[in-house]
């Protein structure tokens, strides 16, 4: 098997690491109903073991995070964004 995916909900970091920790190449992916696939874990497997941290890179141009307080951010997709059902601001975001 040449890779593992996970999505839908958060996997325990330590059945996570303990995969990657065995070998597995481990992607995670997250989207959603309204929006569609927007961010995954994919990178150089044999090298970066960080799979459970998600990267845009092809959604990159479409999503932003706007703060809402403290340390807290909103993702917000923008209205550009192709795969997009639903949208709940004026502007189409």
């Amino acid at each position: 098997m040449k890779l593992v995916g996970v999505g839908g909900a958060a996997l325990a970091t330590v059945i996570g690491d303990r995969l990657v920790a065995e070998g597995v190449n481990l992607l995670s992916r997250f989207g959603s109903a309204e929006c569609g696939f927007l961010a995954s874990s994919h990178r150089d497997y044999p090298f970066d073991k960080e799979w459970q941290y998600l990267r845009f890179d092809d959604a990159k141009e479409f999503v932003k995070f706007e703060g809402r307080y403290d340390d807290l951010a909103e993702l917000v997709i923008k209205p550009t964004w192709p795969s997009k059902a639903k949208t709940n601001l004026d502007d189409g975001s």
